[in-house]
């Protein structure tokens, strides 16, 4: 009886190390499986860290390249654009020196026109001198002038009397008594018209009262003739045309 209850008490014992055996076992095998879990977990996260680094790798690769292909074509702008500026530079170191051309150009040109202008001055003085003394010259033919004028005045109608110029007749022989009459009054006209006359005459007279004593002269003449309009142009073409 006492064998048989020693060896329950194995069985017993045997069957608790067996337990405690399969227990331990047990909780090996689920270390080992949250192990390998974990384990799986930082692969699956390892490998998706490796995937999205070669994708930014590839990003940062492509834009890289894009990068170049930009600083590329703006390098080879601003080179275009270096040429461009030189190039302006150039033309507006050619647009200076041809203004400064132009410019002293001008100025002789300039001068140029002043001369010429002086010059007509001086032609259109001559001109206006001429037309006036032949004028006066056939009015003192006509009223005699130089025989009933005070001095310095007859004298200088003595002189115009011997200077004849030219041809030219402004009172024609032809003409009717009243038409001499009235050309000699539409010489008045005439003076208003052109205002340096009566400085020029009265400095070739060497008078400064010459032109005052013509013009009253002419005032004076008393015309009642009205002459036509034909009359009119052609007195008025004569002036013209010596002009």
């Amino acid at each position: 009886m006492a064998t048989s209850q020693l060896s329950e008490n194995g069985n017993i014992q045997f069957a608790m190390i067996i337990v405690r055996e399969r227990d331990l076992l047990m909780q090996e095998n689920q270390n080992l499986k949250l192990q390998i879990a974990n384990i799986n977990g930082q692969k699956e996260q390892l490998e998706r860290l490796l995937s999205e680094r070669d994708q930014t790798i590839e990003e940062i690769k492509k834009e890289n390249e894009e990068l170049k292909i930009k600083v590329k074509e703006l390098t080879e702008k601003n080179i275009a654009l270096e040429k461009r500026v030189t190039c302006l530079e150039i033309d507006n170191c050619e647009i200076r020196k041809e203004n400064t051309s132009i410019k002293k150009e001008n100025i002789e040109l300039k001068q140029t026109i002043k001369k010429l202008n002086d010059r007509l001055d001086s032609l259109e003085t001559k001109q206006i001198y001429k037309i006036f003394l032949t004028v006066f010259q056939d009015i003192n033919d006509w009223h005699q002038i130089e025989k009933g004028s005070d001095e310095p005045f007859r004298t200088f109608m003595k002189n115009i009397h011997s200077a004849r110029i030219e041809m030219s007749h402004y009172i024609d022989n032809n003409d009717k008594p009243e038409i001499k009459e009235y050309k000699c009054i539409y010489v008045l006209n005439k003076l208003d018209e052109m205002l340096m006359a009566k400085d020029l005459l009265n400095k070739r007279a060497k008078s400064n009262f010459f032109m005052d004593k013509m013009i009253e002269y002419l005032q004076n003449i008393k015309v009642t003739y009205t002459p036509s309009d034909e009359e009119i142009i052609d007195i008025e073409n004569w002036w013209v045309e010596q002009l």
